[in-house]
């Protein structure tokens, strides 16, 4: 996708508040998909509280905040979810193993005679099992905390986070939670005009809601981004960009999504690539090929573009018509 690099905190909230402006909505809002955001403070003391912080700094730049969380249950058709989970259960037998294993060769130290090379040989074996136990234990938990969402209310609530900033009209709104995930509510608002720009570094958001989404993609320390599919959206919001500042527009190599309009020529694009609802895509494609792919069609029609990649990924995959319909639907 395109982005604009090198910018503050400072800078994205010039912009959101100059789009608001040009798309005639009073507030400028962005909404902020709290469950992608947990695992980027997932090694802090305390994830909702790092997410409480965060949000009160765009509180200060006049900033509206919606926190979006993912609803209990994910929809079935999603196969990242049933990749993450089986995911989880290989890390936690690996690390039941690995501790099985850290057992016995501890006792081998404490029982076996051995020389000093012997013993700092096997010393350095477990040292670099335990690292791997640690990392694999790790990755067998959940990041999101129990009752995330409640949690999350009561600690803004708490904090005074909802109360408007009187020196800058910025505040948090109310907590929403999905019915499934954070996508759809952000897209709607989006695509509603109730939102100028989403936060995420899902990548999938900016592509769903079309050319018009401008996502907030890197928001840490003094490192920000967006990220759009539409170059001109981008060109656009540099205009509200204060007269000093150190942004530029990093052009996309494959912008494969830029000018595509409609909604299932998009999800289809996203399952030919690998996505949540299908993570393996059409089979050796990635983005400069289907780039390429699109070029030899030779049509401006995006019907007909839809028509053919449907039957290049149905021979391709050996799908059948209903089943990628199933998957665009999901999309």
């Amino acid at each position: 996708m395109h982005k604009i690099v090198g910018l503050s905190m400072y800078d994205i909230a010039e912009v959101a508040k100059g789009m608001a402006r040009d798309r005639g909505i009073e507030t400028p809002t962005i909404v902020s998909d709290c469950s992608n955001m947990a695992y980027i403070y997932k090694k802090s003391t305390s994830i909702i509280v790092s997410l409480v912080n965060h949000f009160v700094k765009w509180v200060d730049t006049g900033l509206v905040v919606i926190p979006v969380c993912d609803g209990p249950i994910r929809p079935d058709s999603k196969q990242a979810t049933h990749q993450r989970i089986a995911n989880k259960e290989k890390k936690r037998i690996k690390s039941y193993l690995q501790r099985a294993t850290l057992r016995q060769l501890n006792k081998q130290l404490i029982e076996e005679q051995m020389n000093e090379q012997e013993k700092q040989k096997l010393l350095k074996e477990i040292k670099k099992l335990e690292k791997k136990c640690k990392t694999n234990d790790t990755q067998s938990q959940t990041v999101i905390p129990k009752n995330f969402a409640e949690e999350l209310k009561r600690e803004l609530y708490e904090s005074g986070a909802h109360v408007t900033n009187p020196s800058t009209n910025g505040s948090v709104g109310d907590v929403a939670v999905a019915e499934f995930q954070a996508d759809c509510y952000m897209a709607s608002h989006i695509i509603n005009k109730k939102a100028v720009m989403v936060q995420t570094r899902d990548v999938d958001i900016p592509i769903i809601c079309g050319g018009d989404c401008i996502a907030i993609s890197k928001f840490t320390t003094k490192k920000f981004e967006l990220t759009c599919t539409s170059k001109s959206t981008l060109e656009d919001a540099m205009k509200h960009l204060p007269k000093k500042h150190k942004a530029k527009l990093v052009e996309a190599k494959c912008p494969v999504f830029d000018g595509i309009e409609t909604p299932r020529l998009r999800a289809l694009m996203m399952i030919i690539l690998g996505c949540d609802v299908y993570g393996q895509g059409m089979k050796g494609t990635k983005a400069s090929k289907l780039a390429t792919l699109i070029s030899t069609y030779n049509t401006t029609s995006e019907q007909q573009l839809y028509a053919n990649l449907f039957e290049k990924l149905k021979t391709t995959n050996k799908l059948s018509p209903e089943v990628i319909d199933t998957y665009i639907d999901a999309v």
